[in-house]
């Protein structure tokens, strides 16, 4: 798997969105709980599958059959790239990531949650 897998530098604008055309998976496995990763919510909004840990929040991922989750030890994350790798339905996956924004992170769907939010404060 070697060949398959780039590990990048930080990216930011036009470098990003090129390699985000180019990816078929991006994996974030943060150390320490971040909740609801901006950077994976970026990369499911390209159709990209997204592969995090335990201690990364990303809501319906797996419900949506658009990533895995790992547990936090190098081993369950090394399984999940392999599952990843292997899984013959991954192509499906672009798919759902793209229906798991648009069902839950498009703007207008944001604009609501938070308007109703507000008017019952």
């Amino acid at each position: 798997f070697k060949k398959r897998i780039i590990f990048l530098p930080p990216l930011y604008n036009e470098e990003l969105a090129v390699i985000y055309k180019l990816s078929k998976c991006f994996i974030i496995t943060p150390r320490f709980y971040e909740e609801t990763s901006t950077a994976a919510l970026e990369a499911l909004s390209y159709g990209i599958s997204v592969i995090t840990n335990d201690k990364s929040e990303i809501p319906y991922l797996e419900k949506y059959h658009a990533g895995y989750v790992a547990e936090s030890n190098i081993n369950s994350i090394v399984q999940q790239i392999t599952n990843f790798l292997k899984d013959h339905r991954a192509i499906s996956y672009k798919q759902n990531a793209l229906r798991l924004i648009k069902d839950h992170y498009k703007s207008d769907i944001i604009a609501s949650k938070l308007t109703a939010y507000l008017n019952r404060s």
